[in-house]
């Protein structure tokens, strides 16, 4: 059966003597004739859920076109080249000597625990790290931690760190800021994001990298980097640890991609400062293009919220300096809504399940260890963590917490949801949508999710709209139109990354009535975002509600890869929810506000304060225009 995964590009990273991308080139290549490679992945628990795989690979400028599914596959020429291009340490001095870029004096060596936010910033690197390719529940590696300076507690609102300020601790979603336009107060570049000079670990996610761009940004050697990366099988997980591993100061955390699960999507950033954790969810990859520069070719956002440092550190184990997680029950502690074992106290939602996903992805114990024990989460009451964790959740527990049934339980948690809702859904990417799929989306975008027959969640409000025509009328999702790429400011080799499958929209099962175009507020800019609008589908549904609406910021498109896919265990009868991918995002509550007798339910004034709303609302369906497809880019090459 087709698969329904997403075509996106993958830049390959310049090597670092290699020339420079030419620049009036974009930030597509040109393509040359595609070889096609098919993978049968059958999953024999599936009931019939395997997948072709198909990939496609393109010429010039390094630039290699493939579903979401191959992605990982185990050949990717140009990245591999970069790396084995590297000659270690030496060569990274040469190209940091002539960048100008600062590195810290080599003597000085310091424990991963005191650099993620304390202490002074050492160079060289603990080669400890959790490198997970084995089953879920397997244990890690223990790693050695020595005791954390006691934190310094400050009690305002904002913190002074270095002079400058913690500036979100309630949370923003911004825009990127992108070269060409008019810079706003809702858009951020990337080193407002980073703050480079302060920070002392950073941890950073990514589907797409361009490395010589990205170190730019953070300086090589001069901070710890935790880098989050693709790879799936086995040669290529060792060939990529190895070779970046090489780099100073850098670790590699491999998210586990057995069976089905071909792309690490994801794009969290964890930042640790002197006093506070800062959280970073973007829609971006690390690419420049992506963040606005290359001459302005795509926008992005991204929530950033801050969390202070607790005011002393947790007492530390009778052994001094060592702490097993390993032993640590994420099962009993951190998925199943248990008690703090240290202080007694619930773990605030948000924390708790980005424990679980960082977890789930094998990160480094001590970043696990950092999030869990040293940061104040309180001030998340507005918003929840949201993800897709890759692979197959067989477990009850696991099943309604990830995925679309996730997003469902966020909702519910934050006591939304329960009736039927407007959904306006602006992606990059569409996968293969069938009425199924779409009554699902619907369902959990309105606070419900059916698995094994039975909702996961207790029955609020009234009942939601399985008719397809009244979900059709109430569900939007914005995709460009040919029309709109071809006239946007890069044009149509500037939408590598914005992927739809013409065999999909010809397919006649295919909602077609859900589709608007994606034109965004900055005339003729490409979007790479991905944030689902949800408002109440009445405005006298607001009349007993403290709250207008909720959105949803992150990485995930409109596919079963991103969301999920319910599939029958043939061995116990039940469902199990199988991911391709993995994704994060937050789902955001905007409160009502004071004053009342508001009735304009538009998305710009429910959001538009709280939430930047990229797109044209307006005179958007399509009106007999196509789609944008992916394979269209040959035609102007």
């Amino acid at each position: 059966m087709d698969s329904d995964d997403d075509i996106v590009e993958i830049r390959a990273p310049k090597s670092a003597t290699g020339p420079s991308r030419p620049k009036n080139q974009g930030h597509g290549g040109q393509r040359s004739t595609a070889s096609a490679a098919v993978i049968d992945l059958d999953d024999d628990d599936s009931d019939g859920a395997g997948a072709d795989v198909r990939a496609a690979s393109s010429g010039r400028g390094g630039v290699v076109a493939a579903e979401t599914a191959a992605s990982a596959a185990p050949e990717l020429p140009a990245f591999k080249n970069f790396l084995a291009g590297l000659d270690r340490t030496a060569m990274e001095r040469e190209r940091l000597a002539r960048a100008g870029v600062r590195t810290a004096p080599e003597a000085a060596v310091m424990p991963h625990e005191q650099r993620l936010g304390g202490g002074p910033r050492g160079t060289k690197r603990d080669s400890r790290d959790s490198d997970d390719d084995s089953a879920d529940d397997a244990e890690e590696p223990v790693p050695d931690l020595t005791i954390r300076q006691t934190a310094t507690w400050f009690g305002s609102k904002k913190l002074r760190i270095s002079g400058r300020d913690a500036e979100y601790v309630h949370g923003v979603v911004k825009k990127t800021f992108v070269q060409g336009y008019a810079r706003a107060d809702n858009q951020i570049r990337i080193e407002e994001v980073l703050r480079k000079d302060d920070v002392r670990t950073a941890v950073l996610s990514s589907f797409q990298w361009d490395f010589d761009w990205l170190f730019t940004k953070t300086g090589l050697g001069a901070i710890d980097l935790v880098l989050v990366v693709q790879a799936k099988g086995e040669e290529e997980r060792h060939s990529m640890k190895t070779q970046l591993e090489s780099l100073p100061r850098v670790r590699v955390c491999l998210p586990p991609m057995r069976g089905q699960t071909f792309t690490m999507h994801s794009k969290l950033m964890l930042l640790f400062y002197d006093d506070y954790l800062r959280v970073a969810v973007p829609s971006a990859n690390l690419t420049d293009y992506d963040w606005g520069e290359a001459g302005g070719v795509l926008e992005n956002m991204v929530y950033i919220h801050d969390f202070p440092r607790l005011p002393q550190a947790r007492p530390q184990p009778a052994h001094m300096g060592r702490y097993n997680f390993g032993k640590y029950d994420v099962d009993s502690d951190i998925e199943s809504n248990a008690t703090d074992h240290d202080t007694g106290s619930v773990l605030p939602p948000f924390q708790r399940e980005l424990l679980y996903f960082i977890k789930r992805q094998g990160m480094p114990a001590d970043v696990v260890r950092a999030v869990l024990e040293d940061y104040d989460f309180s001030q998340t009451a507005d918003v929840r963590f949201v993800h897709s964790v890759g692979g197959d959740s067989k477990r009850a527990c696991t099943i309604d917490r990830t995925g679309f049934p996730g997003l469902a339980s966020a909702i519910h948690s934050l006591g939304l949801g329960g009736a039927d809702a407007r959904v306006d859904f602006l992606i990059s990417s569409l996968g293969n949508i069938s009425p199924e799929f779409l009554r699902t989306m619907y369902r959990a975008a309105c606070g419900n999710a059916i698995v094994n027959g039975r909702s996961i969640l207790p029955r609020q409000g009234r009942a939601i709209s399985d008719s397809l025509a009244d979900i059709e009328r109430r569900f939007r999702v914005y995709f460009p139109t040919h029309d709109t790429v071809a006239a946007s400011k890069p044009g149509p080799m500037g939408a590598g990354t914005v992927c739809f499958q013409v065999n999909y929209w010809q397919n006649p099962n295919f909602p077609r009535a859900i589709l608007r175009d994606g034109r965004s507020v900055r005339p003729g800019c490409l979007m790479h975002n991905k944030v689902m609008f949800v408002r109440p589908d009445d405005i006298k549904d607001t009349d007993d509600r403290s709250w207008l609406g909720y959105a949803y910021v992150g990485s995930a498109n409109m596919s079963e890869s991103a969301w999920g896919k319910l599939v029958n265990n043939r061995k116990t009868k039940t469902q199990k929810l199988m991911l391709r991918n993995w994704e994060c995002g937050v789902l955001i509550r905007v409160p009502k506000p004071a004053q009342a007798g508001n009735t304009d339910m538009s998305i710009e004034s429910i959001f538009g304060d709280r939430i930047p709303v990229p797109m044209e609302t307006r005179n958007t369906a399509y009106n007999g225009r196509e789609p944008w497809f992916f394979m269209d880019r040959k035609n102007y090459v």
